[in-house]
């Protein structure tokens, strides 16, 4: 009982939610498997080793998940047609994203960082922590590569003028069904732009960290220095993580279903 007792400070200290220290959580675009995901995760880190805040960043991976490309491509025309902030239940795939990274985030500074359609899941989820737990002044959103038309709570973003996927969606928004994502604000010559996975101009690890991967760091340490500890606790806040770990919606139960049902069907026949 006595060794109980003396246990209890470093067992809450453990699961504490603290001051000191960035949480990263990484969010990949549409049709990438988590093992691919992970691996440009572990491309990222190698280039936040030059980040100024290196002894203080932990990484984490908010896998998107890859269903098929008839659930996937509809979704993401979808999420170009409205701005997430003004929806107030989140859908199935950002609830499992914030599920699986809830226990492993240990600090109360945290940055959402997307690429591609991971960008509709950052601006989402920002507004979803900054109501359960997490102050405004504490997170940030950096995102690369994309199609939505602003990223949440002024932070930064990279998008290549020569990056096809963009581009098309660019020429999709004249048809006025979708909102024209943010201008481009660098330029990576064609013959730079790497082909290989998501498109020509597109890829994360090709070329935005390839021939940006300076630029992006540096700008990830500017969103970085600006965050500040909350000086009080969230009235918001649960007694358990950094953020309110969120249930599923009415919305996400019925995307739920549907990813779901080609299963059902199988298991009838």
């Amino acid at each position: 009982m006595i060794c109980t007792i003396l246990l209890l400070p470093s067992l809450a200290s453990a699961g504490a939610c603290v001051d000191d220290g960035y949480s990263i959580i990484y969010i990949n675009g549409i049709l990438t498997d988590k093992d691919s995901a992970a691996g440009t995760l572990k491309n990222i880190d190698r280039y936040l080793k030059s980040s100024k805040y290196i002894s203080k960043i932990t990484t984490h991976l908010g896998h998107n998940p890859t269903r098929t490309s008839i659930i996937d491509i509809p979704k993401t025309i979808l999420q170009a047609a409205w701005r997430e902030d003004t929806y107030q239940s989140l859908d199935l795939d950002a609830t499992n994203i914030l599920k699986n990274v809830h226990g492993d985030i240990k600090t109360k500074k945290i940055l959402l960082l997307g690429h591609s359609q991971g960008t509709f899941y950052t601006n989402q989820l920002y507004h979803y922590l900054i109501n359960n737990g997490v102050s405004e002044d504490a997170i940030a959103v950096y995102n690369i590569g994309t199609p939505s038309s602003y990223v949440s709570g002024g932070g930064k973003y990279i998008t290549n003028s020569t990056d096809s996927v963009i581009n098309s969606v660019r020429i999709g928004a004249k048809t006025g069904l979708i909102k024209a994502p943010l201008a481009p604000n660098t330029h990576i010559a064609i013959e730079d732009n790497k082909e290989g996975d998501g498109g020509r101009g597109h890829s994360l690890q090709r070329v935005y960290l390839a021939e940006e991967g300076e630029r992006i760091v540096s700008e990830i340490d500017e969103l970085l220095n600006s965050l500040e500890t909350p000086q009080k606790p969230s009235s918001t806040q649960d007694n358990g993580g950094c953020f309110n770990k969120p249930k599923l919606s009415l919305r996400a139960n019925l995307e739920e279903s549907i990813v779901n049902m080609p299963n059902l069907i199988t298991t009838i026949t």
